[in-house]
């Protein structure tokens, strides 16, 4: 009985995942190590732009989080 109760709840979490996933409309990341990427900045007003101006390398990635270990290149 217990071993049927987990499987249900296993399933229904992940029922819940995906719909959650289909709603947001989420998508594999295809970022990996050696990417450039520009990261956001904060918004100061509307005149700035949303990136960086400078581009980063991904250094190392972990799973679907891309590590904060980003090197600024150098780009001049």
């Amino acid at each position: 009985m217990d071993a049927a109760v987990r499987r249900t709840d296993a399933v229904r979490k992940e029922k819940g995942r995906v719909d959650a996933d289909r709603i947001r409309r989420a998508k594999d990341s295809t970022v990996k190590q050696g990417d450039k990427v520009l990261l956001r900045q904060q918004k100061q007003n509307k005149l700035f732009t949303p990136f960086e101006q400078d581009p980063y390398t991904v250094v190392d990635r972990k799973g679907h989080y891309v590590q904060s270990l980003l090197k600024r290149t150098a780009s001049r």
